[in-house]
């Protein structure tokens, strides 16, 4: 009852701010409000406060904090605040106005793109110097976004780098974050929440939304562990799995999670047999190694040896692009 109530909370909240959104536009267009019984002698921004007052008083909101407040682009002076200083948590309604912002900054024909460069020079299949990874903040390079197969844009690049000739690369795979001189966690974040895919870090080298997608099966007999399935698979993350099957008749009480600070996928506590699959999302300590890796991890298996090793850049202007050479963009979507 509590879950349906907050729902309910939730879906009154986004209608009033999708009323409240309607009314300013009706105000800045000067036309007469429509969802007011106010007598017309009233000014259109009279009646627009009046409007939101009346909305935000509904007795259904007697136990939400809310918030308001709107202030005229043209003019910089505030049309309308309630509890406009008090602070509130962001709720999923704010995908509104950032996909506005983006589309009135980006324009709705924008695409990323992920630039790949190297250094030194190719000779007999071999390339003396590095691979370097723009990256500019890309999060559809995700399986969702390519039939479900969380590696297809590696491969892609795979295939330019063999097209030119490479088979191995002695130096390194360097993925460049730092287009976002940002923290990787947002503020007020919880600690607790960190390790779970609704608080992914961020980084402007994202893959697979920066989460590692776990399967657990209770494939085994009866008091031994389940079998523990990634998503990409790789060896950026380890897995530690002290679950135990249980009898078909007993509850489910399986725990995914990760330690603070380090990539150990950890599988606790109890799962019924024949049962189906379990899965969840864990998200990844340092995405911009965790996309390095998995990218490397696919130039081996396609038979591109990298004799060198990882690195990550988080420093503007750490890498001098004017000395490399350009390779090949990734676009998506």
């Amino acid at each position: 009852m509590a879950i349906r109530n907050t729902v309910r909370l939730k879906y009154l909240l986004f209608f009033y701010i999708c009323l409240i959104l309607l009314s300013v536009f009706l105000y800045n267009c000067s036309a007469p409000s429509r969802i007011s019984e106010l007598p017309l002698k009233k000014s259109n921004l009279e009646v627009l406060r009046d409007n939101i007052s009346y909305l935000i008083s509904d007795p259904n909101l007697f136990n939400a904090q809310v918030g308001v407040y709107i202030e005229s682009i043209d003019r910089g002076e505030s049309i309308f605040a309630h509890n406009e200083h008090k602070l509130f948590i962001s709720a999923s309604n704010m995908k509104i106005f950032t996909t506005a912002v983006s589309l009135l900054n980006l324009g709705p024909n924008f695409r990323y793109k992920t630039p790949i460069y190297y250094s030194g020079t190719i000779k007999n299949g071999v390339l003396y110097g590095d691979i370097v990874i723009q990256g500019s903040g890309d999060p559809t390079i995700a399986p969702r976004f390519s039939n479900g197969d969380s590696r297809l844009f590696f491969r892609a690049w795979t295939d330019s780098i063999v097209a030119k000739g490479i088979t191995q690369i002695d130096g390194d795979i360097i993925g460049d974050e730092s287009y976002f001189q940002t923290e990787p966690l947002g503020y007020g974040w919880q600690w607790d929440d960190l390790p779970f895919w609704y608080a992914a870090q961020i980084s402007a080298l994202s893959f697979n939304d920066n989460c590692i997608d776990v399967s657990v099966v209770a494939d085994n007999e009866i008091g031994k562990a389940p079998s523990v399935d990634l998503s990409p698979p790789t060896n950026y993350f380890t897995i530690d799995n002290s679950a135990i099957i249980t009898g078909p008749d007993s509850v489910r009480t399986l725990y995914l999670t990760r330690p603070r600070l380090q990539n150990i996928l950890q599988v606790r506590n109890k799962i019924p047999i024949n049962k189906p699959k379990y899965e969840e999302s864990i998200s990844v300590e340092d995405p911009a190694k965790f996309f390095v890796t998995v990218f490397k991890e696919v130039l081996n298996e396609e038979g591109i040896k990298v004799q060198g090793g990882l690195k990550t850049v988080k420093e503007s202007g750490a890498i001098n692009y004017d000395k490399l050479y350009f390779f090949v963009f990734l676009f998506t979507l």
